[in-house]
């Protein structure tokens, strides 16, 4: 189950974060915003397109590699991160 949790946590986290790259507009109107400047779409794509995908990427990394626990408390630390 916990390698289950983890790989399907790796999914979203890359899943969102190509959807944050890709379509920075899209996505940030989600959220109650209307329009983005150059520097904010910028910081969009960096923190919340490349920042998500780096964790996904990572946690998949550790998954292949066995390091289950850590991989977990990396998804974990990524998603409080984001709500603060």
């Amino acid at each position: 189950m916990p390698r289950t949790v983890l790989g399907l946590s790796a999914l979203v986290f890359i899943g969102f974060g190509l959807a944050f790259l890709l379509l920075p507009d899209r996505m940030v109107s989600l959220v109650g915003l209307t329009s983005m400047g150059h520097d904010l779409r910028a910081d969009v794509r960096a923190v919340h397109g490349g920042l998500e995908i780096g964790v996904g990427v990572l946690a998949l990394i550790w998954l292949r590699a066995g390091a289950i626990q850590s991989g977990l408390q990396l998804c974990g630390a990524g998603l409080v991160g984001l709500a603060v």
